[in-house]
């Protein structure tokens, strides 16, 4: 008697060695654990611009009601850091296998590490080769920091 064969793979039951171990090699685990990540890298990129909506509409408003301008930013860049690690953990990355408020403080020095780096790259970019406005600039820069910020906050924020 031959034992029955092996239940149907599909993206449900290979997400979870994919959410601990990265991309599993080999035929379909590979492709499935590929797109995956493609579709968890652009869940990160969607919440990553949700979040920088909230915080350029959450500075203006505290300026609007007379907060000064550099309180008013920290201010809305703490609300939009929660509002990224919310979204994200919920429908990004997972709940994960950490506490939250450890991940929550992980995730949290990230993107302050990522806001040094952005402010860093921005001015070496104006300061050198700087191409049209500060904004474009900036949008060059974060551009090129959201794969790395992705692969931080992956491996770091949301173990």
């Amino acid at each position: 008697m031959t034992p029955p064969p092996p239940p149907a793979a599909d993206a449900t039951t290979l997400e979870a060695p994919i959410l601990r171990a990265g991309v599993v090699r080999g035929g379909l685990v590979d492709r499935v654990g590929g797109i995956a990540t493609v579709l968890r890298f652009m869940r990160f990129a969607a919440v990553g611009g949700l979040a920088s909506a909230v915080y350029l509409c959450l500075t203006f408003a505290f300026m609007q009601a007379g907060v000064h301008y550099m309180t008013a930013a920290s201010t809305a860049f703490a609300c939009a850091i929660v509002t990224n690690f919310s979204i994200n953990r919920t429908w990004t990355f997972g709940r994960g296998e950490r506490h939250v408020l450890l991940q929550l403080s992980a995730f949290a020095a990230v993107q302050l590490s990522m806001a040094v780096l952005n402010l860093s790259m921005l001015y070496m970019v104006v300061e050198t080769v700087g191409f049209g406005p500060v904004a474009l600039n900036q949008l060059a820069v974060a551009g090129v920091l959201l794969p790395v910020n992705f692969i931080a906050s992956r491996r770091w924020g949301f173990r």
